[in-house]
């Protein structure tokens, strides 16, 4: 006998999982009275029951995108991926007239939907289905990144990067939308790490966080009831390995034992950020020496060549999320500006490389990123060649004021 669909709470909202396993939302406990809540959950209840629209004949706009996330699943990085896939699926949910955009032959769609659904995105919140809330509206270069996702998808099918093209080669219908352009962003000095702050996130960075039971309440402990020995040590030398190498912060987190080559003092990674878009892949090797390398060595040697060579304090290896939890809680002890984070490091190790007069060919492959980079991001730090010319004016101008030339 079926269950029967019933309208529940989540998380503070209105839910049902009636049709989706993953939950349908009528919004929050404290926004919505309950009769509202009823009356969307019964409108939901019918839709269910309506026949589906026939397929057109072509493929659909969801054959395409699953067809172009399955593509961006092997050739790309995770990341890129994942960014990919939030974004289409978004998309397919537009409505098109009164159908979804996911019922909508590829080749119906034109500028118009784009266009449409990028105001929609911009101008309301969303419902999160990840996180079971809702969102603002999007901030002008997130909308950009949807755009780019959706225009990157069509042009795929129509055979860019695309051998088997499932779509027209001469079909692109969004001719004539502009893409937005963020300004420059240099990386300024002021938004590096100062020496003070270093050394306070490397004083706190092996704090004991575990917390104390006093009269029924749970609190931090004191520094006065620190343990000499508890399982919070040894993230100062995660962090010391980030700044003397800088590393991208997945890279030292998804580091193996198996992965450090001894001999060469070097932490070589097959799998990493660039792996799947470099034109020649290459292995990314990580550059030790000092006490990054003694800190490695020392946690290689105790563990097997599958293990992680960084763990947290349950012994498993480092993610995103308990990374930045852990820092987070690091940086508020150690009272550093809250824009500060460990890739700060990577943009430090950087900067300080190239002020040290190291060309930026090395810099970008000792960092694992290219030369076009290093110029647009960190080009400022490297400014001899600017010093040296104005110099020659200068010395230029002086020879003509003594010589009584005009300027």
């Amino acid at each position: 006998m079926p269950r029967v669909a019933k309208l529940g709470k989540h998380k503070g909202q209105w839910c049902t999982k009636a049709g989706n396993p993953s939950g349908v939302y009528f919004g929050r406990i404290d926004e919505v009275p309950f009769r509202d809540a009823q009356k969307l959950f019964r409108t939901y209840l019918d839709s269910l029951h309506k026949p589906k629209p026939v397929a057109a004949t072509g493929i659909t706009t969801a054959e395409l995108m699953d067809q172009f996330l399955a593509w961006m699943e092997s050739y790309r990085s995770d990341r890129t991926f994942g960014e990919r896939k939030q974004h289409l699926s978004r998309f397919v949910h537009f409505e098109k007239g009164k159908a979804l955009v996911a019922d909508t032959p590829a080749t119906a769609i034109d500028a118009d939907d784009l266009k449409g659904f990028l105001t929609y995105i911009r101008e309301h919140d969303f419902q999160d289905e990840k996180w079971a809330k809702r969102k603002a509206p999007l901030d002008p270069f997130t909308v950009g990144k949807y755009q780019t996702s959706i225009m990157a998808c069509f042009a795929w099918g129509a055979g860019k990067k695309n051998p088997k093209p499932c779509l027209p080669r001469e079909f692109y219908p969004f001719h004539g939308i502009e893409r937005h352009k963020n300004p420059p962003a240099p990386l300024l000095e002021t938004e590096l790490p100062t020496k003070d702050e270093i050394a306070a996130l490397m004083e706190h960075a092996d704090d004991d966080l575990a917390i104390v039971k006093e009269k029924n309440k749970y609190r931090s402990r004191r520094p006065e009831e620190f343990r000499a020995d508890h399982e919070y040590k040894g993230f100062r030398d995660l962090l010391t390995v980030y700044h003397q190498t800088g590393a991208r912060t997945s890279e030292l987190a998804d580091a193996l034992v198996g992965e450090f080559v001894k001999s060469a003092g070097q932490i070589v990674l097959g799998k990493h950020k660039r792996s799947k878009t470099q034109k020649e892949s290459a292995a990314r090797r990580i550059t030790l020496s000092g006490e990054s390398l003694a800190i490695v060595r020392k946690l290689c040697d105790v563990r097997k060549s599958d293990e992680p060579i960084f763990t947290d304090q349950k012994g498993r290896g480092w993610n995103r999320y308990t990374l930045d939890m852990r820092f987070k809680q690091v940086r508020t002890r150690a009272k550093v500006r809250d824009d500060i984070t460990i890739y700060s490091f990577r943009h430090l190790w950087i900067s300080e490389a190239l002020m040290a007069g190291i060309d930026p060919a090395t810099v970008s492959k000792m960092a694992g990123t290219s030369i076009a980079m290093i110029e647009k991001v960190y080009g400022h730090y490297r400014n001899d060649h600017f010093a040296d010319a104005q110099k020659k004016l200068m010395d230029a101008r002086s020879a003509r004021s003594e010589t009584g030339t005009a300027a």
